[in-house]
């Protein structure tokens, strides 16, 4: 049933210029959907950078962009917290160059280096740290994070002070879910 301007009805949703009669459910699913619109058209019309392109070619290149985690989320490894969707996009956008990934294995070289070269009081911190980057840069490979995991679940597993700190112990959990 259409009513047009009948605004006293229990469960209605006003349009620009008709109201349409429906049950909660219906209502819920029509404002979840208004609201899908409207962040979708937000997004889209959120401004950019300057560019000589095309405005049509920039504008569908940028769609495609925004959404690059979706040709490879079947490739990237779950995380409890959640990831965040910038990031995601700009890690797996990046590994499609090489300059890039000889970046990555530079950085990965020079976190392990400083690993080793630390001689302070909590050396799980600089672990964490590493771990929690290559979460962010590589989503993807979840070889290099299992070589991480256990490279530093050895190292720390004979030091009295982690036996019982959480924070290893989550270490371990992340390390045996790797090899399940």
């Amino acid at each position: 049933m259409v009513w047009l301007h009948r605004p006293t009805l229990p469960h209605s949703i006003s349009l620009p210029h008709t109201e349409i009669k429906c049950n909660a459910r219906q209502t819920l699913q029509v404002v979840r959907n208004r609201q899908r619109a409207r962040s979708v058209i937000s997004a889209l019309s959120m401004p950019t950078a300057r560019t000589s392109e095309d405005p049509a070619l920039s504008s569908r290149k940028r769609k495609t962009d925004d959404f690059e985690w979706e040709a490879s989320k079947e490739n990237v490894m779950p995380l409890k917290r959640g990831r965040n969707v910038v990031d995601l996009n700009q890690a797996l956008r990046a590994h499609d160059s090489v300059q890039t990934k000889l970046r990555l294995e530079t950085e990965m070289k020079t976190r392990e280096a400083a690993i080793a070269a630390y001689a302070g009081d909590d050396p799980l911190a600089h672990w964490l740290e590493y771990v929690r980057w290559l979460e962010v840069q590589m989503p993807e490979d979840t070889r290099k994070k299992f070589k991480v995991l256990e490279k530093c679940t050895r190292e720390l597993k004979d030091d009295r002070k982690y036996r019982n700190d959480m924070r290893y112990v989550r270490l371990w959990i992340q390390y045996v879910r790797s090899v399940l």
